[in-house]
């Protein structure tokens, strides 16, 4: 999927279409043409930004961030003190938010959820999880 900047924040991943180096976003041109990213391995470069793609979530990726769970829903709590969870479920192409859902891994009686757009990839996940929490997602690709 092409990548635009307005998709992005500092701090997102995303994949260089050369070689699949994963780069993590530290500055973004005002006039959309560019980003400034940076690799273990490279350090920090500037790149024109359609040398880059998204990087599609897998149920690995979900695992690795600290999700549990299996395709059918992957389950992350919230940082927020209020017992919400983000559920991602792979089958139905579905994400969720949750709150006062599962009480000592039990069903609760009562629970608020809404649908949210389903997000495909690591950098819409990280903005996602920004807007929920405030805080930054911690991953390392």
């Amino acid at each position: 999927m092409k990548l635009k900047t307005t998709d992005l924040r500092k701090g997102n991943w995303i994949n260089f279409m050369e070689d699949d180096t994963k780069f993590k976003v530290v500055g973004i041109d005002a006039d959309d043409l560019g980003l400034t990213v940076e690799s273990k391995k490279d350090g920090e470069l500037w790149i024109e930004c359609d040398q880059f793609n998204k990087i599609r979530l897998t149920p690995e990726l979900l695992l690795s961030f600290g999700f549990t769970g299996n395709e059918d829903d992957f389950i992350l709590p919230l940082p927020n003190g209020n017992g919400s969870e983000l559920h991602i479920e792979f089958e139905s192409s579905s994400t969720c938010l949750v709150r006062n859902h599962i009480a000592n891994r039990l069903v609760s009686d009562t629970y608020d959820y809404v649908y949210i757009q389903h997000i495909y990839y690591v950098n819409q996940l990280q903005n996602l999880y920004w807007i929920l929490t405030g805080q930054e997602m911690n991953i390392e690709l």
